[in-house]
């Protein structure tokens, strides 16, 4: 199950990481210029995000469901009694829900922001090139 796991994770980040040049190459060849660039970087941007942000939702919300159950009195509150019956995925996810602080900043903050910086980067990297092969091309 673990490589199941990992090439997943794999093939979301090659998905994730073209969404630039996916998008630069459906979105330049109907619309030019600046208006098509920054167009790119924020479709890129968007979609990016959007797929971190859907998995942090998912994630958290299939989370709070694992939580809710360990409350086995009903009463919002983990009593010592309550907790010796846990198992020990119960524990792991007590620990991942206790934990998730940096897991939120990140999917919700920061990740927006390296997904703009990142699809900037590359649809600028793209358009140098376009911009170069262009040039070339009419020189020769």
């Amino acid at each position: 199950m673990e490589v199941v796991k990992i090439a997943y994770i794999v093939v979301v980040a090659i998905a994730v990481l073209s969404f630039p040049v996916i998008s630069c190459v459906l979105v330049r060849k109907h619309i030019k210029r600046s208006f098509g660039y920054i167009l790119c970087v924020l479709l890129s941007a968007t979609a990016m995000s959007g797929v971190v942000l859907t998995h942090w939702l998912a994630y958290d919300w299939h989370l709070e469901k694992q939580i809710a159950s360990l409350d086995r009195d009903g009463d919002g509150s983990f009593s010592d009694e309550e907790r010796l019956t846990w198992s020990e995925k119960e524990r792991k996810n007590m620990e991942a829900y206790v934990g998730d602080g940096a897991r939120n900043v990140f999917s919700a903050i920061i990740f927006p922001l390296f997904s703009f910086v990142y699809s900037l980067t590359v649809v600028s990297i793209y358009a140098f090139i376009v911009a170069f092969k262009n040039r070339s091309s009419k020189n020769a």
